[in-house]
């Protein structure tokens, strides 16, 4: 049984001066279409998310459809098409036909006929819907706890929970320098990493231009559940989305003891004194069946204001306020991140 899969890709068309969001195909883990220009010996673009969709659900019923189209913008200009049957387990791809080579059919089927696990396939068709939704993006903050930042991405009926470490995968200072290029006009990804362990990607964040005055595509990739979101959205209603984030942050009762100075404090022989008082009001406030989360957390809300941060950090925490509030990021917390402008490869793309 072959298997396929989808990947969200960036083409430049020829007439157009910003990118656009193409369907990679992947045959058996292999992107099918360098395979097909050199079985054809001809070159072609992916085709946009809603017209795959369309032509894999719907069109496919009546006659052969596209797959890939023409470097013009105009797929049927040099069309890839397939035919194909969806049976009650399998789906069939087969017969391509090529509209450079004047309608030539692959009827002997050298470039290949492929059957489909149909729960497979369409779990993968499924993905296209998600990217032509018209649900509307949305990132915000949820809460900090106990060293943790947690933020949340929704779309439509789809939903996800980024939680972030402060000591090894804080996003902030790569948003900040998000939101410093978009809201210059400016094309930036960043990549945001778990310096622990194999150091996994949480989650990517992109700005594309798009061809539509004071707008941009925001794009967000979520590589562990194998999920991208993207929406145009103006600018401005991108650098409002972080600067929501940044401003719950700044005035949640938890910073920066909770985040991102957890577990930072001094402990001087008077700031021990005050431990020792703090733990018996601790356990006034907390229920009996709290967890050593919610009891850490609760400690370091009451140690606000009562004792003092460790050495080194009080320095910290002012560079992180003034990063929140006035989007000012120090140098050397951007070192090793990362994030920069968007390299334009025609047809070659960085996939998430």
């Amino acid at each position: 049984m072959d298997t396929i899969q989808f990947k969200l890709n960036h083409f430049r068309y020829g007439p157009y001066n910003y990118d656009l969001p193409v369907v990679d195909i992947f045959i058996n883990n292999e992107d099918f279409l360098p395979v097909v220009e050199k079985f054809e010996n001809n070159t072609h673009a992916q085709v946009l998310p809603g017209e795959l969709y369309k032509n894999l659900t719907e069109y496919y019923k009546e006659d052969p459809v596209y797959i890939f189209g023409c470097v013009c913008s105009v797929p049927e200009c040099s069309p890839v098409e397939v035919n194909i049957d969806i049976g009650e387990k399998i789906v069939m791809w087969y017969d391509f036909t090529f509209g450079s080579m004047e309608d030539v059919v692959d009827e002997k089927g050298k470039l290949g006929r492929f059957v489909f696990d149909k729960a497979q396939y369409f779990q993968e068709v499924e993905k296209l819907k998600d990217w032509i939704s018209d649900d509307t993006l949305n990132v915000w903050y949820d809460s900090i706890s106990y060293g943790y930042l947690t933020l949340n991405v929704k779309k439509g009926e789809k939903s996800s929970v980024l939680i972030f470490d402060d000591l090894t995968s804080d996003p902030i200072p790569q948003l900040v320098r998000f939101r410093n290029h978009v809201a210059a006009g400016e094309e930036w990804q960043e990549t945001i990493t778990d310096f622990c362990g194999d150091g996994d990607i949480i989650f990517g964040i992109t700005a594309y231009h798009c061809g539509f005055p004071e707008k941009m595509q925001l794009e967000i990739q979520l590589p562990k559940e194998d999920t991208v979101f993207y929406e145009v959205y103006p600018i401005a209603k991108i650098v409002g989305m972080i600067d929501d984030i940044l401003q719950s942050l700044l005035h949640d009762d938890g910073f920066p003891y909770v985040y991102p100075c957890f577990c930072r404090l001094s402990e001087d022989e008077a700031a021990n004194e005050e431990w020792e008082k703090m733990e018996e009001e601790v356990q006034r406030l907390i229920e009996k069946d709290a967890t050593l989360d919610e009891e850490a957390c609760m400690m370091a809300l009451v140690a606000k204001g009562r004792i003092p941060l460790e050495a080194g950090a009080q320095e910290i925490v002012e560079l992180y306020r003034k990063m929140l509030a006035e989007h000012v990021i120090p140098n050397s917390w951007l070192e090793g991140l990362q994030g920069g402008p968007i390299e334009h490869r025609d047809n070659d793309a960085e996939q998430f």
